[in-house]
């Protein structure tokens, strides 16, 4: 089973995937040939398995210099190589900080899915908006511990599902944000598309995802698929037990209008790409009014600070297959959610020497003292005298 997916959903054609890194004439892999995958050009076996018709199933590079030398590292549970995407709405390397625990355990399989092997790339949308361009359209952020990362900005679908509440067949069909995410899989191909949360997303774009051939999982983390407040509670208190075809969910719980959020996170997100100047500036223009020797420099200054330089929209561009799939290694500053705790997880120290003398096992068992030559001392005068007392 693989993150989810039922052994009953498998083929019946399958490859004994238990054997962790086989060699090349091993005889518990059934194959038809090495040859250089056209994709990758790494060394890949055809070969159908469970998860993704005609791919291939890879080899790693120990096959090839010993026939049975294990890999340095080896992964916990080692499968056949693939391409997955991880579908979530929050910023993978933010964790729980922003996502709950949702992103958190996204963030924890896609790093576990990097370690055994996989080529992982995590999409997310529906937080960040912006005023030009005013179409929906895909970012390539810099990769991220191992994952390739994607943002969908100006999503027809916001998230979380609260600022989307009102607009709950927003989230059935989005044309143009289905169009994006569906060229994106056309570029990526990917074998395997885990959907952790629908939320900033529709589910035309988990059609998308069968056009190209990929298999789709949904982890259902919450109650969000059937109840577009998540939780399934009436008024966040008492437990839903009829929504009566729609009629209950309406006056569920206050919510605002999509489009008046949407307009609030513009405005947000166009003021920091300005900088701190422009909010300074602003501040400042309103403390001089009522002073004509102050008002008119403050508004000179609040006008270069509008009309000044704007701060480029987070990542790089992403509307061709070649900016989708080239490499954008991080750089060693980066500290996206590089955070102390997670780096302690992915770096633990060594574990202690057992045979060391802090880590001997002491046994609750009487020895008896070797016998000595030597003159009792003062220490040993000492001892004598307090088994005499005890005695």
């Amino acid at each position: 089973m693989l993150c989810g997916l039922p052994q009953s959903m498998a083929s019946t054609r399958r490859v004994d995937t238990a054997i962790a890194y086989p060699s090349i004439d091993s005889p518990f892999l059934p194959h038809r040939g090495v040859t250089a995958c056209p994709r990758s050009g790494r060394p890949c076996v055809h070969q159908q398995y469970p998860f993704a018709p005609s791919a291939h199933l890879h080899l790693s590079r120990s096959a090839f210099r010993a026939k049975h030398e294990p890999p340095a590292h080896p992964p916990r549970y080692p499968l056949p190589y693939m391409k997955i995407v991880l579908v979530n709405w929050a910023r993978i390397w933010d964790g729980a900080s922003f996502g709950g625990g949702v992103n958190q355990y996204c963030q924890a399989l896609a790093l576990e899915l990097v370690r055994n092997g996989h080529e992982v790339v995590s999409i997310f949308g529906g937080t960040t908006f912006v005023r030009d361009p005013a179409e929906c359209f895909i970012r390539r952020n810099d990769d991220w511990m191992g994952l390739r990362v994607y943002e969908v900005v100006n999503s027809p679908v916001m998230a979380p599902s609260i600022v989307q509440f009102q607009k709950p067949l927003g989230e059935v069909s989005a044309p143009e944000l289905e169009a994006r995410i569906g060229e994106l899989f056309q570029w990526l191909k990917p074998d395997v598309v885990h959907w952790n949360n629908i939320e900033g997303f529709s589910i035309g774009c988990v059609d998308e995802a069968k056009k190209v051939g990929a298999r789709n999982i949904f982890s259902l983390h919450n109650y969000h698929t059937v109840c577009p407040q998540v939780y399934l509670l009436q008024g966040h208190r008492v437990l839903c037990n009829n929504y009566d075809n729609g009629h209950n969910c309406t006056n569920c719980i206050p919510t605002r209008p999509p489009e008046e959020i949407r307009a609030e996170m513009v405005d947000k997100f166009e003021k920091s790409r300005r900088g701190p100047e422009l909010e300074q500036s602003i501040q400042g223009f309103r403390s001089s009014l009522g002073w004509t020797v102050k008002w008119f420099p403050a508004g000179i200054r609040l006008i270069k600070a509008w009309f000044g330089p704007r701060v480029e929209l987070p990542g790089h561009e992403c509307r061709t297959r070649e900016q989708a799939t080239r490499a954008l290694p991080a750089s060693p500053s980066d500290a996206r959610g590089k955070t102390p705790q997670l780096m302690a997880e992915l770096n633990p120290p060594a574990p202690p020497d057992p045979n060391s003398p802090d880590r001997r096992v002491v046994l609750n068992v009487i020895q008896p003292e070797p016998p000595s030559d030597k003159p009792l001392n003062d220490y040993g005068k000492r001892r004598h005298a307090m088994v005499k007392m005890l005695s």
